[in-house]
């Protein structure tokens, strides 16, 4: 009994709601699911994509910046040694290495809901077990990294944003509307081409109810809707 009264009362509820035409009820019908799914796939990559390749990129990064810590550690730290790690960091990683004397920048006020930030401080935390200093607000293209390798030596790299966080989240997300969309396109249009017929036969019910000519009234559409127009 309780279940026939819900029922009943989600009917109401939607009858007062839901747009007097069928086609308008159609569309909702067509778009409502589009829409949820989008939200969830939309979810998916944010917390998927981007933070499975931020990780992984990040992690890459940390450790090579951790293998020319060691490298450096390991020489005799001279000057000649210093140019042979910057060159390998060039030639063989690809990173714009650069050793020089001092100490760290004051640090810099922690960005709210920077997840790859908080991404790269962690990996560069547990692979280099150094001091280090981000900047990633200067340049929107590079971030500034640097390491204090000994108390008056610092490694500052300044590699690309693509090479530590996941820059094609927004071009997937691209691609997800602009295929959504042209799909709910072409499914309008299938659908006002489906319901066409039956708006055409209740105008024409509605002419003949009225006393008026149906005009040029032709059955057609789906079988179940040429059927009824062919019977009236």
């Amino acid at each position: 009994m309780a279940k026939n009264w819900l029922y009943d009362r989600f009917n109401a509820f939607l009858e007062r709601h839901m747009p007097e035409g069928l086609f308008a009820r159609a569309l909702i019908i067509l778009v409502a699911p589009v829409v949820l799914l989008q939200t969830i796939m939309t979810g998916l990559i944010f917390e998927r994509h981007f933070e499975n390749v931020t990780r992984l990129l990040a992690r890459s990064f940390a450790r090579e910046v951790s293998l020319l810590v060691e490298l450096y550690e390991r020489s005799d730290q001279s000057f000649a040694a210093e140019m042979r790690i910057e060159s390998l960091a060039r030639r063989n990683l690809k990173l714009d290495l650069q050793i020089e004397p001092g100490v760290l920048p004051p640090p810099l006020p922690e960005r709210l809901f920077s997840r790859a930030d908080a991404r790269l401080t962690r990996e560069l935390t547990v692979e280099t077990g150094k001091p280090f200093w981000i900047d990633s607000r200067a340049d929107p293209d590079v971030i500034d990294v640097r390491v204090q390798v000994t108390p008056d030596e610092v490694f500052r790299i300044q590699p690309r944003v693509e090479r530590t966080l996941a820059t094609s989240t927004g071009f997937l997300l691209f691609l997800m509307l602009a295929s959504s969309l042209l799909l709910l396109g072409i499914a309008t249009i299938f659908l006002r081409n489906q319901i066409r017929p039956i708006t055409d036969l209740a105008r024409a019910a509605q002419s003949f109810g009225t006393g008026r000519d149906a005009g040029g009234f032709r059955p057609r559409g789906a079988r179940e809707v040429k059927a009824a127009g062919e019977a009236f």
